[in-house]
């Protein structure tokens, strides 16, 4: 069956959150780094890891945007689009989602059909169909 799946809201809700979670992955292995390499006052190097980690985010929310329509909190929420972003969207969709993101994916309540993500993408959400 091939039929789409509209996600529920806290699928939304819960993309933001993954993609929140993945920084902070990002930061904390970069200071994880720094203490194993022997830094004792890694206090300072924290704005850095965290700079480090949105770079991060940014490059691969983009790369995802294009080749699997969906940034890394997206997919590991099972939500993407439901066809290719245009290029022209791309930078739109990576914005929309670090601003849900910062607003602890509240954007998410609206639910699938006024999803700031797809107005962005100018595509619908819908459920990552499992194999």
């Amino acid at each position: 069956d091939t039929t789409a799946v509209k996600p529920p809201k806290i699928s939304l809700f819960a993309a933001a959150w993954a993609d929140g979670v993945a920084v902070l992955a990002v930061v904390t292995a970069a200071v994880f780094v720094l203490k194993l390499s022997g830094h004792h006052d890694i206090g300072p190097a924290v704005p850095w890891a965290a700079g480090l980690a949105v770079a991060w985010w940014i490059a691969a929310a983009s790369s995802l945007v294009t080749v699997r329509q969906g940034t890394p909190g997206m997919l590991l929420a099972g939500v993407h689009f439901s066809d290719s972003v245009a290029p022209a969207r791309v930078w739109s969709v990576v914005v929309v989602a670090a601003i849900s993101t910062l607003l602890l994916g509240l954007p998410g309540l609206l639910g699938v059909d006024r999803s700031p993500l797809a107005a962005a993408g100018g595509r619908p959400l819908e459920t990552v169909p499992a194999d």
